[in-house]
C-alpha cells in the first residue's frame, strides 16, 4: 500500500512538473512572438518617420514639375491631389480584401515556426 502511495505521488509530481514546464514553454513562445512583433513595429515606425518627409518632398517636386510643364502650379498640385484621391477611392473599394490580407499577415507572423 505504501509502495502504491509513493508511485502515485511520484506520478502526481511528474504530472505537475510537466504542466508547469508546458506552461513556461508557451509563456516563452508567446514572449518571443510579442518581442518579434514589437521589434518589427518599432522598425517600421522608424522607417515611416524617415520616409514620410522624403515622400512629402517628392510629392511637392512632382507637383511643381507637372505645374511647370502645364505652366500653372495650381494644375500641377491639382493633378497630384487627384491621383491621391483616386488611390484613396481604390483603397476604400478594396478595404475588405486589404483588411483580410493584413490580418493574415499578422497571424502568420505571430504563429510562424
Amino acid at each position: 500500500m505504501d509502495e502504491q502511495k509513493v508511485i502515485f505521488s511520484e506520478i502526481l509530481a511528474a504530472g505537475k512538473k510537466f504542466v508547469e514546464d508546458t506552461f513556461e514553454l508557451y509563456k516563452l513562445k508567446g514572449l518571443k512572438s510579442i518581442s518579434e512583433i514589437g521589434g518589427l513595429l518599432v522598425f517600421y515606425v522608424i522607417i515611416l518617420i524617415v520616409l514620410i518627409p522624403a515622400f512629402l518632398l517628392a510629392n511637392f517636386a512632382v507637383a511643381f514639375l507637372i505645374g511647370e510643364q502645364l505652366e500653372s502650379l495650381a494644375k500641377g498640385f491639382l493633378i497630384v491631389a487627384a491621383a491621391y484621391f483616386l488611390i484613396g477611392i481604390l483603397l476604400f473599394a478594396f478595404k475588405n480584401k486589404l483588411t483580410k490580407w493584413f490580418i493574415n499577415l499578422i497571424i502568420k507572423s505571430i504563429f510562424k515556426t
